[in-house]
């Protein structure tokens, strides 16, 4: 005959295996001092809460009425309008020839683009999170998908020499396909 599988109630003694509720306050009090400790003496810490959100917050507050690519526009600048023309000017499944990382770091420099921290047109995988599924590939790089690019980003007038027919009006900055 089968067992009876009826489950008997908890013991109090098992059923209260919690951490009481002083040592939570304790637990909580001892977070809370080495956090403020942290973010009074840490320079990251203090990096995150002075400039990264209460800077954020700010144009969060100022542009509160933009859409994503206004904001993005507002607070990147030069470089994002710059890869927002070729986002809107090429397939996703495009593969793009840049002009030369160096000659994208002096344009930008040029241009008084603002300083973002390592990022910019002249930074490949910066340039491809806002480009995504694009791909770039930078002129004169060791990039073994050079081959692939179908298209050419012309900038400030770099990039014209790649182009097999010549164009009858040059802009500063214009996207191609290559053919």
């Amino acid at each position: 005959m089968p067992k009876n599988d009826k489950k008997e109630p908890l013991k109090n003694a098992e059923r209260n295996k919690s951490i009481p509720f002083h040592l939570n306050l304790i637990g909580l009090m001892v977070s809370f001092f080495l956090v403020f400790f942290l973010v009074k003496n840490v320079a990251s810490y203090t990096w995150v809460k002075d400039d990264l959100i209460k800077e954020n917050l700010k144009l969060i507050k100022k542009y509160s009425r933009f859409s994503i690519d206004d904001k993005l526009s507002a607070k990147i600048g030069y470089d994002y309008n710059v890869l927002k023309m070729i986002k809107d000017a090429t397939p996703e499944n495009a593969f793009i020839l840049m002009p030369p990382s160096d000659s994208c770091l002096k344009v930008r420099k040029s241009e008084q683009a603002q300083s973002l921290n390592g990022g910019g047109i002249h930074n490949k995988i910066w340039c491809e999170y806002y480009l995504f599924p694009r791909k770039l590939v930078y002129e004169g790089s060791k990039d073994p998908d050079i081959s692939k690019a179908n298209y050419v980003a012309i900038i400030a007038g770099h990039g014209y020499q790649h182009l097999k027919q010549p164009v009858a009006e040059r802009l500063a900055y214009a996207i191609y396909e290559l053919k």
